[in-house]
């Protein structure tokens, strides 16, 4: 069996085992939320006590369906899109969402197997470069410019049409997101409560917001 196999094989389940999350959580960045009950360096010097814990509720939450209200909640901090903007528009804020650290590893452990299923059943578009190994901005950028240059080596007037899609993600439903999985082994039940529910609060100038409305002061 293959290398790559045996990677789907592992993946494609509903089961999280202890060396997966071993996994994650050492190549997780030492970043925290303070939302997080402990740092996340102190997690990861620690994992060997906490793996089997861990493994144990990404199982659950996968097989049963529920994504945990306590991954839901999030942190979020404006900051400005571009220098020299007015920082009394809020238009002109790019919200960053802060989320615990074993809320991004459960995530973390869904995208593995979602994107297995993806890749497996070549339902990723052929020219797509984000989110895919080995393809990133550089390749998008290369593949545009070899096209420039064979149409122009056969004679062939080109036009190139830039869009900016800043706020694409805002037109992508969660229930997109839930009938992708929907096809996947994740059930119906756990996409829709990944994407019910979540609680975000916001934070500026160290004023927090309410966490059940999420509306701040400086943005009301």
């Amino acid at each position: 069996m293959s290398r790559t196999s045996r990677r789907q094989q592992s993946t494609s389940g509903l089961e999280v085992t202890a060396d997966e999350v071993k996994n994650l959580i050492g190549s997780a960045l030492n970043k925290s939320c303070q939302l997080d009950p402990a740092p996340t360096w102190l997690v990861k010097d620690m994992r060997g006590v906490l793996l089997p814990f861990v493994a144990l509720l990404f199982s659950k939450s996968l097989k049963t369906g529920c994504f945990p209200a306590a991954f839901k909640l999030a942190v979020i901090h404006p900051l400005l899109q571009k220098s020299g903007l007015d920082p009394s528009q809020p238009k002109n804020y790019r919200p960053v969402s802060n989320l615990p650290f074993l809320s991004k590893s459960l995530e973390r452990v869904v995208q593995i197997r979602l994107q297995v299923f993806l890749d497996s059943n070549n339902l990723m578009p052929a020219t797509q470069s984000a989110y895919r190994q080995f393809h990133i901005t550089e390749t998008a950028v290369t593949a545009v410019y070899n096209d420039l240059l064979l149409a122009a080596y056969s004679g062939q007037v080109s036009a190139l049409c830039l869009l900016d899609l800043t706020a694409a993600f805002d037109t992508v439903t969660p229930w997109i997101t839930t009938c992708y999985c929907f096809v996947w082994s994740v059930s119906m039940v756990f996409a829709v409560s990944f994407c019910d529910g979540s609680s975000p609060t916001c934070l500026a100038d160290h004023i927090e917001s309410s966490m059940s409305t999420g509306r701040h002061p400086l943005f009301t």
